[in-house]
């Protein structure tokens, strides 16, 4: 049998050397990863990365909740709200405010699309190892009114209004009664004229609109959203009805402004007793128009027509005339409001508004 070689005294002492080396290297360097590691916990920028992520995986919180307190929540619920917010907190940075930063305390802004939505205080928690402190989240403190906004609109009274799913009600009229343009000179004389009303919202959150709809239920584009295209209401056989009214009227009009002894003819297209009727009923008699040699219409044109209810109709009309009394002849356009009444089955003018 090989008798197995025994080391010596100095390489036993060498490995042993080695050994308790390796030990204590091996303790230190724990002991420096856990002195890192201290030290890393210890640093603001740690505890404000962690906040960051919290708000990107877990969405808003309870400081969150309360800023939003002044949606008007009959028109976009908190859960609506939050989950816009959501998409906008996954890509929200921090920066530290130096000017209300010191040792005691750190505060940073919470910058969201470029907009400063809010601020996060960190304080220092207790000293540990290595006498270093976590720092922590004391405050949050949000502010989403420059995200807030409110919408407006004015509308035919019978129109219907809706956000999202949810219907204007007589709480968001903010004001009604409201008079067309094309009518303000029709509402000293006539009732029960269509007017218009507005409607406002509360503070709203995200990207939602307004959405408009007529009194068939259609949808109403946006370029379709003013007076003219409210007011054009007949249908196309009322209208081709009222231009032929318009054709035969404005000559005879046209003839009495030139010489109002000519009132036959326009008389039996006049309502009888009308605020028209006897306005040029006494125009005859004070003799207010001179007669010029002549004056013929050039052109007419059926600008507007407007069913205002209660068989009536308003005509807005332009034409084109051409007179002479010395020298040459004169071109002059003129605009009217005519309003018309249903009489026994024949149109008949009522009110004339020269505009």
């Amino acid at each position: 049998m090989t008798e197995q070689k025994k080391c010596s005294p100095f390489v036993r002492g060498l490995l042993i050397y080695a050994a308790v080396l390796a030990v204590l290297l091996g303790g230190a360097l724990l002991l420096f990863w856990d002195f890192l590691r201290q030290y890393e916990r210890s640093r603001p920028l740690r505890a404000v990365e962690e906040y960051r992520q919290s708000l990107a995986e877990d969405g808003p919180g309870e400081a969150c909740r309360a800023a939003l307190e002044p949606l008007d929540r009959s028109l976009e619920s908190e859960e609506e709200a939050l989950a816009w917010l959501a998409d906008r907190l996954e890509n929200a940075r921090l920066k530290e405010d130096v000017s209300q930063s010191n040792e005691a305390q750190k505060v940073y802004r919470i910058l969201i699309e470029g907009g400063e939505c809010g601020r996060v205080t960190l304080l220092p928690g207790a000293a540990g190892r290595y006498g270093f402190a976590s720092w922590r989240v004391a405050e949050e403190d949000f502010d989403f009114t420059p995200w807030f906004h409110t919408l407006a609109i004015t509308v035919p009274e019978e129109y219907q209004v809706c956000f999202g799913a949810q219907t204007l009600g007589p709480e968001h009229i903010v004001e009604s009664g409201l008079h067309y343009e094309a009518l303000r000179e029709c509402y000293e004389e006539l009732d029960a004229l269509p007017t218009m009303v507005s409607y406002g919202t509360g503070p709203l959150i995200g990207d939602g609109e307004l959405e408009v709809f007529d009194r068939h239920g259609r949808r109403i584009t946006a370029e379709e959203l003013e007076e003219d295209r409210y007011l054009d209401n007949c249908s196309e056989e009322q209208k081709a009805r009222m231009a032929a009214f318009a054709e035969d009227f404005l000559p005879a009009y046209v003839r009495f402004t030139a010489s109002v002894s000519d009132y036959a003819d326009l008389s039996g297209m006049i309502l009888k007793g009308s605020p028209m009727d006897l306005r040029l009923a006494r125009a005859v008699g004070e003799g207010i128009w001179f007669a010029p040699s002549y004056c013929k219409i050039l052109s007419t044109e059926l600008r507007r027509c407007v069913d205002l209810g209660e068989s009536r109709w308003l005509l807005d009309l332009g034409y084109v005339t051409e007179t002479k009394s010395r020298g040459d002849p004169v071109v002059d356009e003129y605009h009217q409001r005519l309003v018309l009444f249903e009489d026994k089955g024949q149109l008949k003018a009522g009110l004339l508004f020269n505009y």
